[in-house]
């Protein structure tokens, strides 16, 4: 069937599994196949048995998507970035979705499921959604989604490894530090949570949940791609933080952001002029552009202009340590060893350089031209059918009281 509709599409095999199905959000990060890419037409039992899976429960639409689709075209679509675990809001409308209990709903059209669908609490859905936890969640989600091969287990558990034991986090079956699953549960809204991973809220302080807490010390996969990425939005400080490492994996992996990437065309200038006005941050270019930081990542990349900040606690000065290398041609340990940070940073920035680099540097002025040293566990579960064990003080958190 999949061979079919590519063909009907006029697409390459790989293309349209990217495009139109969940295959490469579920394979995100493998450790059966994980050289294979998504749509190899190579293996064709792996498209057989698992292009047309699903992520969670249900089918999932929203309703002015429809209505416009049926608008301009006559007909309406499913859209594959509404099946995505933890999404409870579209993002080109800012509405909750509808959903249908079924999976045969994707049978027919989102149209004819409207009459008999049922809707995901608005209220609920807004809460969830403005928390900065979900929002990298789903910002990840959706990255991954659209990635050309897996992650693989290994270097992917390595990474997170070495945040989990800077923060004080457990990385064996057993010990007795603080446990990765308490971090989550403690952190995350309870109920979106339960959501994605059921069963988790009902864990005790101090079990050792291993689909959860396995993916720091586990070999193979522990479970589902949403115990990795509950896992990696709780270690990294930023999506962009996660990005540098998820890439550092290896060159052959390439995280593709295409769904993310908003209609209008970025300008390869004005894009130049904003990098050098922050002075190489890409966050601060994405909050200026209103887009997501893991996007503009990805298109900054391409120019060859890395991110010349460096993310959560971390002293010194990446900018200085690119002018000592590039501009003042130190050697590359003299030039990280001056501006306070380490190696392997200003080697990231090597790795990603493009010509445009050299020209954005000269633009910019250091703050010093040489700096000095110094259910089933895992399974979407559908929203009216979520039961979870609330305890005192967990609830989504109101952000005035955080404020305050």
């Amino acid at each position: 069937m999949i061979q079919m509709l590519a063909f009907a599409a006029a697409m390459t095999l790989p293309d349209f599994v990217r495009g139109h199905t969940l295959l490469p959000y579920r394979r995100a990060i493998a450790s059966h196949k994980e050289t294979l890419l998504h749509g190899d037409p190579s293996d064709l039992q792996m498209l057989r048995f698992a292009a047309t899976r699903v992520a969670r429960e249900g089918a999932y639409f929203c309703a002015n998507c429809i209505n416009e689709d049926i608008k301009k075209g006559g007909m309406s679509y499913w859209r594959r970035s509404h099946q995505i675990p933890g999404l409870l809001i579209c993002s080109a409308h800012g509405t909750a979705l509808r959903y249908m209990e079924t999976e045969a709903a994707f049978r027919m059209a989102p149209s004819q499921c409207m009459p008999v669908s049922l809707p995901i609490d608005e209220e609920w859905a807004i809460q969830s959604h403005a928390n900065p936890l979900v929002a990298k969640f789903i910002e990840l989600s959706l990255a991954l989604a659209s990635s050309d091969k897996p992650l693989p287990i290994k270097p992917v558990r390595q990474a997170l490894v070495q945040i989990a034991r800077q923060k004080g986090i457990s990385v064996y079956a057993k010990s007795s530090k603080e446990l990765l699953s308490d971090r989550i549960v403690a952190h995350f809204p309870q109920r979106w949570l339960e959501s994605v991973f059921p069963g988790i809220t009902a864990k005790h302080s101090g079990e050792m949940l291993h689909q959860i807490d396995g993916v720091l010390y586990l070999s193979t996969c522990s479970s589902t791609v949403a115990a990795y990425l509950l896992a990696i939005c709780m270690l990294f400080d930023s999506n962009e933080q996660a990005l540098e490492a998820l890439a550092s994996i290896g060159p052959e992996t390439v995280l593709n952001t295409r769904v993310c990437v908003p209609r209008a065309q970025l300008d390869f200038e004005s894009l130049l002029v904003d990098y050098v006005e922050f002075k190489g941050s890409h966050a601060a270019v994405a909050r200026k552009r209103k887009m997501p930081t893991i996007t503009l990542t990805q298109q900054l990349r391409n120019l060859g202009l890395p991110n010349l900040t460096l993310s959560g606690s971390r002293r010194g000065s990446l900018l200085d340590a690119a002018y000592n290398f590039f501009i003042h041609g130190l050697p590359m340990a003299e030039s990280a060893k001056r501006a306070n940070v380490m190696l392997a940073d200003l080697e990231r920035i090597v790795r990603y350089a493009g010509v445009e680099l050299i020209a954005s540097l000269k633009q910019m002025s250091p703050t010093a031209l040489q700096s000095k040293s110094t259910a089933r566990l895992g399974k979407g579960q559908l929203p009216h059918r979520m039961s979870f064990a609330l305890r005192v003080g967990d609830c989504i958190e109101d952000p005035a009281k955080k404020a305050a």
